[in-house]
């Protein structure tokens, strides 16, 4: 009977986290995911067998296990944990906190963006109650967002993002790649171990007037043989000041096997001085931004704030 009862439960929780998905899940072309729960461990969590995509185009990846949690304060949410290798980073809205955070993990909330009637719901178990969202009549849109939770805290971000720290950092060679890469947030470049890794990169591909390099205040200020190279910096595209002899010189790649594409972009970039961004789908956002990096330079992005489909032009 025991069995019966934690399997019940179990179905009801993964009855609730289907709700919310499908619930967050509406606009066209954004499909449901599919859920496995885990009921070997008879315990109250699903595991996503498909992504689920967020408003802001970010997304909850293969593998990221769902889980109902109560806050330090009382309030239920669901939470995710992500798989190896991925991370939440934002900017979180709280003054109490360290605002830019790197996490394994965080909180899920919905709200109805378009109407009202986007509400939570909770179902009440032997082993503890379970929550999610049922989207009303009155509601036709309901928006899924991500939240930190620090300390037993919901932390709410300004701005966040999922990455895929396995992906690394490279150069990008050909048109397909610099077309699939998203736009990062400006977090991206705040949190220690990106920058830590972003000097490792630069270093293999810098050696001469880097003082220079790293004083420059816009691309037309680049000594000669350095350009904006674009980088993949773990699925975000990036622009970085490398030097030409370096990237030849390493065996890894030459200029003249990157793609024309690439290259026209890159010489593009340069005979203007400057780089612009374009908003493609989405609200407002998708600014020009620069950073100076300890010992690399000024990083050079394009932040996509609340549009959803954010590119550098060429």
């Amino acid at each position: 009977m025991k069995n019966v009862i934690s399997l019940t439960l179990t179905i009801l929780f993964v009855f609730a986290i289907v709700i919310l998905f499908k619930s967050c899940n509406v606009k066209e072309g954004n499909p449901e995911p599919e859920i496995l729960n885990d009921l070997q461990n008879n315990s109250n969590k699903v595991i996503l067998k498909t992504p689920f995509y967020f408003d802001d185009g970010s997304s909850l990846p293969i593998g990221t296990i769902l889980k109902p949690a109560l806050s330090k304060t009382g309030i239920r949410y669901t939470a995710f944990i992500l798989p190896k290798n991925y991370r939440l980073i934002g900017t979180t809205s709280s003054t109490l906190q360290n605002t830019n955070v790197m996490l394994e993990d965080g909180g899920i909330t919905c709200t109805c963006s378009k109407g009202s009637g986007c509400s939570p719901f909770t179902a009440s178990g032997p082993n503890g109650t379970i929550e999610g969202c049922a989207i009303g009549s009155g509601c036709t849109e309901c928006k899924a967002t991500k939240s930190a939770i620090i300390a037993g805290d919901i932390v709410d971000f300004k701005s966040s993002d999922i990455i895929d720290l396995g992906i690394g950092i490279s150069l990008v060679i050909d048109k397909a790649e610099l077309k699939s890469l998203k736009s990062p947030i400006s977090t991206l470049f705040e949190i220690p171990y990106i920058q830590e890794k972003l000097q490792e990169y630069g270093s293999e591909y810098q050696n001469n007037q880097l003082d220079k390099v790293r004083n420059a205040k816009q691309i037309s200020d680049l000594p000669s043989g350095y350009a904006m190279m674009p980088v993949n910096v773990y699925g975000r595209m990036v622009l970085l000041p490398l030097e030409y002899a370096k990237i030849k010189s390493s065996g890894t790649i030459t200029i003249a096997l990157m793609d024309k594409a690439v290259s026209d972009f890159i010489e593009e970039i340069m005979e203007d001085g400057k780089a612009s961004c374009k908003c493609n789908s989405g609200s407002s956002g998708c600014s020009l931004k620069s950073k100076s990096i300890p010992f690399i330079g000024s990083a050079t992005w394009c932040d996509a704030g609340s549009c959803t489909s954010c590119t550098l032009n060429n």
